[in-house]
Order: C-alpha cells, then structure tokens, then sequence
C-alpha cells in the first residue's frame, strides 16, 4: 500500500483544513462525484482522527486507501483512488 501515492500524481487535490472528519466528507461529496472512477484524489486534512476515519470511509464506500503522507508544509495528506463501480458518495 502506497506505491502509488509516489508514482502518480493526484487528479484531484482538497484541502480540508483543520474540519472534522463529518464536515470533511460533506465538502469532498460534491468534488468526488464529479470524478471518473480510478481518479487519484489526494485529501489533506489536520483533524487527528482523520488517519482512522478516513480508511474506515474508503471501505464503506469500497475506495482504495493508498495511504498517508506529508505535505510540503508538513500538513498530513492521504491519497485515495475511487472505486471503479461506487455507490453514490454521501457525507
């Protein structure tokens, strides 16, 4: 797990500041839709839960987890490419 975080870029890049996990997925819902299945989306968010939450999200929703990293400016970012077949993406 994680390969991929380094060979490709993110299609897409969010930035969720320091919002909790909920508000989180309701500010991703609107930009995932709009994405083809297979789209790299990188998240960066400062919330301490999100290292737990956002993995737990992926299998809900049956996305793949790449994993965590850092920013430039030490942010954490985590990198998940969309399912292929997803159900609607719902806060």
């Amino acid at each position: 797990m994680g390969d991929e975080r380094y060979v490709r870029q993110p299609d897409l890049i969010i930035d969720g500041e320091d919002l909790g996990c909920g508000e989180l997925l309701l500010r991703l819902a609107r930009p995932l839709r709009e994405q083809p299945p297979g789209a790299l989306v990188r998240l960066i968010a400062t919330d301490p839960a999100a290292p737990t939450d956002l993995p737990a999200w992926c299998r809900l929703g049956g996305h793949r987890y790449l994993g965590a990293g850092r920013e430039p400016d030490d942010r954490p970012s985590f990198d998940i490419v969309l399912a292929p077949l997803r159900a609607p993406i719902r806060a």
